[in-house]
C-alpha cells in the first residue's frame, strides 16, 4: 500500500501531464477552481480550491487570453476579503464569539447573494 505522499504526488503527477495537454484544458481547469471558490459556502472547500488554484497556476500558465480575466477576479476577490476583513475589525471586539459566528455567516450569505444577483 502506497503511503499519502506517494499518493499526492501522483495525482500531482497526472494532473500536471493532463493540464498541459492543451492551452484549452489549462483554461478550462482555471475556469472549473474559480467556479469551485466562487458562492461556495463551505470554507474547507474554498480554502483546497485556492490551494489547487496555487498548485496549478505554480506548474502551468493560464493563456493570455485568460489571464487578464483570471488577474482582475483574483484582484476583486482580494479586495473583497479585505473589506470583509476590515468589517469584522470594527465590529468584533466587542461581541460575544456566539455573535461573530453568526455575523460572519450573514456576511457571507449576503456576499453570495449579491453575487447570485450579479450573474443573474
Amino acid at each position: 500500500m502506497r503511503s499519502s505522499g506517494e499518493v499526492i504526488v501522483n495525482l500531482l503527477e497526472k494532473l500536471h501531464i493532463n493540464i498541459n495537454a492543451t492551452d484549452l484544458i489549462c483554461d478550462e481547469a482555471f475556469c472549473q477552481i474559480i467556479k469551485q471558490i466562487c458562492g461556495n459556502m463551505n470554507p474547507e472547500s474554498v480554502l483546497r480550491s485556492w490551494e489547487l488554484l496555487l498548485i496549478v497556476s505554480s506548474f502551468s500558465p493560464c493563456t493570455v487570453q485568460l489571464a487578464p480575466a483570471l488577474l482582475a477576479w483574483m484582484y476583486e476577490a482580494s479586495e473583497k476579503k479585505k473589506e470583509k476583513n476590515r468589517r469584522l475589525s470594527v465590529s468584533l471586539p466587542g461581541m460575544k464569539k456566539e455573535e461573530q459566528v453568526v455575523l460572519c455567516a450573514m456576511m457571507e450569505r449576503d456576499e453570495s447573494e449579491k453575487q447570485r444577483d450579479r450573474e443573474a
